[in-house]
């Protein structure tokens, strides 16, 4: 009979530490949830800023056209004709197929171009540094909560051993 109750009591005993165990896991559950999410957010809101960036890119490539333009009239003017064109077309095949008969006219299309593909190639860094910023945050997002698990179930087995002592 007394071996009984110590074996009813110890059964009480590890169902509460279930119990307990279950609870936390459920909240380390609905907090990798919440870390989730926030961690959504500030990538959108990260989008959203880098979009914003990516406008502020292309103001100052306006403005500084606009310098250009101020510093060295007769170029500027031909080069932002040129690029507007091209910006309005949006088919270098049809700028390339157009009337060719001045080297003027070849270096400004050469002046477009390299602008056009050095502005491509600003907004791919960009992108790519998007890309390993946003990876860096998540592996410490992972690493964090995989730390937490650890401590949970490191937690957890000593309380299960410290109960059956």
């Amino acid at each position: 009979a007394k071996r009984g109750k110590e074996l009813a009591f110890i059964k009480e005993e590890f169902q509460s530490k279930l119990d307990v165990k279950d609870k936390i896991i459920s909240e380390l559950s609905s907090e990798k949830c919440s870390l989730e999410n926030n961690i959504k957010d500030i990538s959108k809101n990260e989008e959203l800023k880098n979009a914003e960036l990516d406008s502020l890119h292309q103001q100052v490539e306006t403005l500084r056209i606009e310098n250009e333009q101020v510093a060295n009239p007769n170029l500027g003017a031909d080069v932002a004709e040129e690029e507007k064109e091209f910006n309005d077309v949006g088919d270098i095949q049809d700028l390339l197929a157009e009337d060719v008969d001045s080297d003027d006219y070849l270096r400004r299309q050469i002046v477009v171009l390299a602008l056009a593909l050095e502005r491509s190639e600003m907004q791919r860094a960009d992108a790519i540094e998007r890309v390993v910023k946003e990876r860096k945050s998540n592996a410490e997002s992972l690493k964090q909560l995989g730390e937490s698990v650890k401590r949970f179930y490191n937690a957890v087995r000593c309380s299960d051993a410290l109960s059956f002592l």
